[in-house]
């Protein structure tokens, strides 16, 4: 039985972590009017209801009721996105956050205002199950058999991965680090969680014309032909 596929997806994050600039506390005000008013914009003042204020240099367009938020502070550009549709659209869903989304965010946010020096490009799958002591089950094989039930459970593992510019382009040591999550949040629920991370070594100049469309692809065959055979084999009782 595989608890853990695609229809189980409920957020897309996607991070991008630049060198720190204090310039952005200044912008920030502006950049939002573009967010909810450019005329191109994939959002919106109905998207974004909302605006919270984190101190002077962490700032947040929100909707509390959706699951969505923009926040921007003076090191990273953080866009998470809660899916509402039924599986037979989900596709669009994903293709509206990866195209339209972030493709506004770097072009509108980040090319337009000179934000350069990026450090890392993430993007996280949160998948959200039910199930009767998953984290035990975990536990179960980890331990032989010693534990087999478990409560407020969390699992996190990373492992690290070239990348084909890394292998290729003398002086660059761009890497990938996969990060899983396994999280219990309620008595029979948990969220299982795919963070994916590029990291550039040296840091990448300029974001824009970046292919962040392979990125994309690669993290979700990471995920259909890795991610979810390793933590079905986890989570299913054995």
């Amino acid at each position: 039985m595989l608890l853990v596929n695609r229809e189980k997806i409920s957020q897309l994050i996607c991070g991008i972590r630049f060198e720190r600039t204090f310039r952005m506390s200044d912008i920030t005000g502006q950049i939002f009017d573009t967010v909810l008013h450019d005329e191109f914009s994939p959002f919106g003042t109905d998207f974004f209801p909302h605006f919270e204020e984190f101190g002077t240099q962490d700032k947040v367009l929100v909707n509390s009721e959706k699951g969505y938020y923009l926040r921007i502070n003076t090191s990273d550009i953080i866009f998470q996105y809660t899916l509402h549709s039924q599986i037979n659209s989900q596709e669009k869903e994903i293709f509206w956050f990866r195209n339209d989304a972030i493709n506004f965010i770097i072009d509108k946010i980040i090319h337009e205002n000179g934000i350069q020096n990026i450090i890392r490009f993430g993007f996280m799958v949160t998948h959200l199950i039910e199930g009767e002591n998953l984290g035990g089950n975990v536990l179960n094989q980890l331990t032989k058999g010693e534990i087999n039930n478990a409560d407020q459970f969390t699992l996190r593992f990373g492992n690290k991965d070239v990348t084909a510019d890394g292998i290729t382009k003398s002086g660059v040591n761009d890497y990938v680090n996969k990060i899983t999550t396994i999280r219990q949040i309620g008595e029979k629920e948990y969220d299982i969680t795919l963070d994916y991370q590029y990291y550039f070594l040296p840091q990448l100049v300029k974001l824009k014309g970046w292919n962040t469309s392979n990125f994309f692809d690669r993290a979700f065959h990471n995920l259909d032909n890795k991610f979810y055979t390793m933590t079905n084999l986890l989570v299913n009782k054995h």
